[in-house]
């Protein structure tokens, strides 16, 4: 269930350019939210699961593959899984809960040093904080991939976070 599937569906003034750029803004965020998640879905199995059906104590299947990765001590995976889950929380309107997985990925991907993969998480708090209304944090986040993209020689990813932070600030 997409929750904003109904600020989607619900048309802009026709009148007011702010509101234009502020759906537009909207598919973008829905976009982009969704194109940061890399995780394969796998179907939930559990020691909950008794006889096909599912009792109360039964996992998530998200929450199944983060117990299974950090007892196999695969970090990347775990930190994969984390970033799909905020993912999905993201989309699903639950921001605080998003950010929240997001940083113990972030966490993760530090330990590791997979410089694309924290770059992917800090785009994704980038965006949740840009669509939540919280600039600075989105400002904070955005220096933080254009330092890295600087660091990098990487002229899109520069270009693009100039681009972001340009429209931040004027808007």
């Amino acid at each position: 269930f997409d929750s904003l599937k109904s600020a989607i569906t619900s048309r802009p003034d026709q009148a007011n350019i702010n509101s234009f750029k502020d759906y537009i803004r909207l598919m973008q965020f829905r976009e982009q939210i969704k194109a940061s998640d890399t995780f394969v879905p796998t179907l939930p199995t559990s020691a909950g699961v008794y006889n096909g059906s599912f009792s109360a104590d039964s996992l998530s299947a998200f929450d199944q593959l983060i117990y299974l990765y950090r007892n196999l001590g695969d970090r990347k995976e775990e930190a994969k899984v984390l970033n799909s889950y905020a993912v999905n929380h993201a989309i699903q309107g639950k921001m605080d809960l998003a950010i929240r997985l997001l940083n113990q990925a972030l966490s993760l991907n530090i330990e590791i040093d997979d410089k694309p993969a924290i770059r992917n998480n800090y785009m994704t708090l980038f965006m949740i904080n840009r669509q939540g209304g919280n600039l600075s944090e989105a400002l904070k986040y955005n220096q933080v991939v254009l330092d890295m993209a600087l660091e990098a020689k990487d002229r899109r990813w520069v270009a693009e976070a100039y681009m972001r932070r340009a429209d931040i600030l004027t808007n």
